[in-house]
């Protein structure tokens, strides 16, 4: 066993370097045993600043705090970012059509209910009075004749 890792906040230096290797769940099983070894090392005699070795551990463990905060910072900004982009995706979406064209197709389908497929010139004439391109009214009725 060598001078570091008999050092008594070792446990404490290899849970954090764990902790950045692990999901966001297992860090948090896992520092929960953080507090227990710096109490027992802080809270003893030989606390802060003795040998260069301790002086070297705490500098280690303040490093390795300091970067699982700036991580867990990191997390949080794009977990907002992410709630960012889903509320500005929500916000991007596109208008329904309008009532007047709704209603102009739902008469042509009602008029047409037996066979509720229109020809290329009912097309065109249907494109002109709604304003919708050819996609958008074979879309509008593929979705009409699923649904009605």
């Amino acid at each position: 066993m060598t001078a570091i890792t008999a050092h008594p906040l070792f446990p404490a230096i290899e849970l954090l370097s764990r902790t950045f290797d692990t999901a966001d769940k297992e860090s948090s099983k896992l520092l929960v045993e953080l507090p227990a070894i710096l109490e027992n090392y802080f809270g003893s005699s030989r606390g802060t600043c003795g040998t260069i070795m301790d002086q070297y551990m705490e500098k280690m463990l303040f490093v390795l705090m300091q970067h699982f905060i700036d991580l867990a910072r990191v997390a949080r900004i794009e977990k907002l970012d992410n709630m960012n982009s889903d509320v500005q995706a929500a916000s991007k979406r596109r208008p329904n059509h309008s009532t007047h064209v709704r209603k102009l197709l739902l008469m042509w389908l009602e008029e047409h209910k037996d066979h509720p497929f229109p020809t290329g010139d009912e097309k065109k004439i249907l494109m002109e009075k709604t304003g919708l391109d050819l996609k958008q009214l074979d879309n509008w009725f593929i979705n009409a004749r699923r649904r009605y």
